[in-house]
């Protein structure tokens, strides 16, 4: 964790490439008097602009010129995002400003970031359902696996595809695979080819860090198993939820374009519905962890009835559509507010946290 003193371990090599020529040069003209969670809260206005030019890239919003506009723009935001991240963390050691609060501040708006930057490669690109379901997925798990493995074993160990690699590779994809789709057009034969390469990219990046995270659980879980909680009670609901929603997707999509293959009635769930909904989910289930990690708390159980809940939502929207009731947009409208209103509870749990914190100063 950035803001940390616990020990970290770093996996690649490019994580500390960044941070020394590009990250530490910044920070060298940086005045000592910018707070470290000032440094943070930028974030939020730069992922949620990340996230809506990509949105409305792949709606296919703007003209021509304009898109390239967008491209660049979203190119530079994904940089944009890591050196923040980076630099809020290096800010706080060389002040002395760590505080708890700004770790758990710093980490909430990862819970609440990770699916945004993760889908905003696929949305950007017209990639299909299932590069929107990797992008959206893959990080939000690779995360909590990350935090479950962090909790039992008091070392926060960064992925082996770092996120200082993972936000150049994005910004590169996104100009290169971003012109040629508006110079060849997104359908032609080349691009599709070039995009289906690059979805198997990211799929394969996902699956590779989740095998990482797995196995490294897998392991500390034989080594302790005597004073472990079983695995399934970090993983299993997030999971559940993850392949539901996927599943749920994706059975609406064809798998080379965002054109609906459902009905004109029936369930529906649109590519900013799901962001906005698996968001929502992230930024309770992880931003909650995050807090009881830092603050020495044991593992809420609210992860748990949020999970069940959603369950319940989902096979009740099932029942609905079997049963031939018009659902159509109002299912994506009701998920949407339901995504929007868990980030504003984390949002009112991170301000109780920052109250109870000040008390104990």
């Amino acid at each position: 964790m950035s803001e940390s003193t616990q020990n970290i371990v770093t996996q690649d090599l490019f994580d500390t490439l960044f941070r020394n020529t590009i990250v530490k040069p910044l920070l060298n003209t940086l005045p000592r008097n910018i707070t470290p969670n000032f440094i943070t809260s930028i974030n939020i206005p730069v992922r949620v602009t990340l996230f809506l030019l990509s949105y409305l890239l792949s709606q296919h919003y703007f003209l021509t010129t304009w898109s390239i506009f967008a491209i660049f723009t979203i190119s530079t935001l994904f940089i944009s995002n890591e050196i923040i991240d980076d630099l809020d963390g290096m800010q706080a050691r060389a002040t002395g400003q760590y505080s708890k609060f700004g770790e758990i501040f710093d980490h909430v708006l990862d819970a609440f970031g990770v699916p945004i930057l993760g889908v905003a490669v696929p949305m950007a690109l017209h990639l299909s359902p299932m590069a929107v379901v990797a992008g959206l997925w893959g990080p939000t798990l690779i995360y909590h696996l990350q935090l479950s493995l962090y909790r039992r074993t008091g070392i926060f160990v960064e992925p082996q595809v770092s996120g200082a690699r993972s936000a150049c590779t994005g910004s590169i994809t996104v100009i290169v695979i971003g012109l040629l789709n508006l110079i060849m057009g997104r359908y032609s034969t080349p691009m599709c080819v070039i995009s289906t390469i690059t979805e198997v990219i990211l799929i394969i990046g996902c699956l590779q860090n989740i095998y990482f995270y797995a196995i490294q659980l897998w392991q500390d879980h034989n080594k302790h198993r005597e004073i472990r909680e079983p695995l399934y009670v970090d993983c299993a609901y997030f999971i559940v939820i993850a392949i539901t929603y996927s599943v749920l997707f994706l059975n609406q999509y064809g798998f080379h374009s965002f054109q609906n293959t459902s009905s004109s009635e029936g369930l529906m769930i649109t590519p900013l519905c799901f962001t906005i909904i698996t968001t929502g989910y992230s930024t309770v289930v992880n931003g909650q962890e995050v807090q009881n990690i830092v603050l020495n708390k044991p593992r809420s159980y609210l992860a748990d009835y949020l999970s069940i809940s959603m369950i319940a939502m989902i096979l009740g929207l099932f029942l609905f559509d079997q049963m031939n009731m018009v659902l159509d947009y109002t299912v994506n409208y009701f998920q949407t507010m339901t995504g929007i209103l868990l980030i504003s509870f984390q949002c009112v749990s991170l301000h109780k946290t920052f109250k109870q914190l000040s008390k104990n100063i």
